[in-house]
């Protein structure tokens, strides 16, 4: 689960070699935006990112077999001062699809799902290699690990009030 957790803050934050601007996730983490309206906009995203992960979800366990599992859910500081930025990630796994899954399989389902495909980020560490992935807006990473297949979907970066930044780090409920 840690290597998930990583790869989804990876993710939200434009690391990876994923298609962000490199700017704290997405345009609106450059500073454009209201940050007054940052977590209603926030808040209006995270069922988007809910929908998106379970349909994916979905699509692998019907592609890879195994049960698909619903990890953490959480928001998650992206940019700072001058300008807080938050994302909301999710998290889901599959677990025991037959035979053992590869990344390539991984990540042809969800090409077939609709998902646009973008950087492969080698294994580095105990992160294993994983591909970048976009849909509606949304951030995808998604990884095959020790027989286990991850991904998380994410927000762009969305600029908030600090104070909203303070508050809301943190699992969301």
């Amino acid at each position: 689960m840690l290597v998930l957790l990583a790869t989804a803050v990876l993710t939200a934050c434009g690391g990876g070699n994923s298609s962000s601007s490199g700017n704290g996730g997405g345009d609106t983490g450059s500073g454009l935006g209201d940050p007054d309206e940052g977590a209603a906009r926030l808040q209006a995203q995270r069922p988007q990112v809910d929908r998106a992960g379970a349909s994916l979800g979905k699509a692998l366990a019907e592609k890879l077999g195994g049960t698909t599992e619903t990890g953490p859910m959480q928001y998650d500081l992206c940019s700072s001062a001058p300008v807080e930025g938050l994302s909301y990630y999710a998290q889901w796994r599959i677990r025991d699809p037959e035979p053992a899954p590869t990344l390539d399989a991984a990540t042809a389902a969800a090409k077939a799902a609709g998902w646009k495909i973008g950087d492969t980020s080698p294994a580095e560490g105990q992160l294993p290699e994983s591909v970048a992935m976009t849909s509606n807006g949304l951030n995808a990473q998604l990884s095959v690990d020790d027989g286990v297949v991850g991904w998380s979907v994410a927000t762009r970066c969305i600029r908030v009030t600090p104070e909203e930044a303070n508050k809301s780090v943190g699992p969301a409920s």
